[in-house]
């Protein structure tokens, strides 16, 4: 399989168990036999679509739209909208995905950009891990990382927090080891930099769902467009050239 890049495909090697890059035109991708998937909303003013506004590669991307509530919205009611692929990922695998904002935005709570859940087959789907976007003092944008079991909640930013890119695509990959004991890992790379490695416990429960979304509380302006697009799961990394390489 190949991603199309700017002028050529790149190859992606034989490791990818799943991926998404919307040229169908539209969703099917997701909902592609296999497991579940599909879009979800929160809020009657989100909205998902698929548009050729812009792509990371080809000709399509994800538009996903989510509507704050208010300056100071409720920090246990976030509003947005996100597609979903829920299967039995692998153990450890690498969850790549392309990322677009198209201006600077002000959140004053929280704003999860990516989600990680743990499901039964069948069953609901149980929160556990998120991605956030958060603002810097200077206004610039970094990504903070979420656990919402109690004994985790926030990690510690870095010292030296990433800035998020505003204007131009940026690549988020997460290798998720879901493991029940010590071994199991999160870790985050931002456009190929590090940003968190966290070992603990996960749930063990082989059906995951992996969620790029756009949901939001409060944030200036208060409607929020993210495009996402090339989304790939992958037994090795795909990294920011799209080839499937070991990381150190």
């Amino acid at each position: 399989m190949g991603l199309t890049g700017c002028s050529s495909a790149i190859y992606l090697g034989t490791n990818i168990v799943w991926s998404a890059d919307q040229e169908t035109g539209n969703l099917s991708q997701w909902s592609a036999p296999g497991g579940d998937g599909g879009t979800y909303l929160n809020s009657a003013d989100a909205s998902v679509s698929v548009t050729n506004e812009r792509a990371h590669s080809g000709r399509y991307s994800i538009k996903l739209t989510g509507v704050a509530d208010s300056l100071t919205g409720d920090p246990n009611s976030p509003r947005g909208a996100g597609v979903f692929r829920a299967q039995p990922f692998p153990e450890e695998a690498y969850y790549s995905a392309w990322y677009f904002l198209p201006i600077p935005y002000e959140p004053s709570t929280s704003w999860t950009i990516l989600s990680f859940k743990s499901m039964d087959d069948p069953g609901e789907p149980t929160s556990l891990i998120d991605l956030r976007l958060r603002s810097l003092p200077d206004g610039g944008l970094t990504l903070s990382l979420f656990d919402h079991r109690a004994q985790y909640l926030e990690s510690p930013l870095p010292a030296l927090p990433p800035e998020v890119p505003i204007g131009s695509w940026f690549q988020i990959e997460t290798l998720y080891r879901n493991v029940a004991d010590s071994t199991g890992r999160i870790a985050i790379w931002l456009n190929g930099i590090a940003v968190y490695d966290e070992r603990r416990p996960m749930t063990g429960i082989p059906w995951v769902y992996f969620s790029p979304c756009n949901t939001v509380n409060a944030m200036v302006p208060s409607s929020a467009v993210l495009y996402i697009d090339d989304v790939a799961v992958s037994t090795t990394p795909v990294t920011t050239s799209g080839v499937l390489t070991a990381f150190p």
